[in-house]
């Protein structure tokens, strides 16, 4: 199975670096994208700063139960050290 990876659409350098990595992305647009996004068919989901966005971590939540992949925070963090944190978790 292929990378996949969701990342808010307002992330370009995360997008175009991820993309360049071989992962799949999907674009998230805003809240009504975010909750199409199913976390268990992706590795991630990354989006800007999860207290002041748009979207909020609680979109990614399923039944009031955890995310299946990490919902990440890029806020601060370049995308390698994203792409280095998920390739330690595999």
């Amino acid at each position: 199975m292929g990378r996949k990876i969701a990342i808010e659409a307002s992330l370009h350098d995360y997008i175009d670096f991820f993309e360049e990595s071989g992962y799949e992305v999907n674009k998230i647009l805003g809240a009504e994208d975010a909750g199409n996004i199913q976390s268990s068919e992706c590795d991630a989901v990354i989006i800007s700063d999860t207290k002041d966005g748009s979207l909020e971590l609680s979109t990614f939540l399923r039944s009031g139960g955890p995310a299946s992949a990490p919902v990440i925070d890029a806020t601060g963090k370049t995308p390698e050290e994203i792409f280095d944190m998920l390739g330690s978790e595999h």
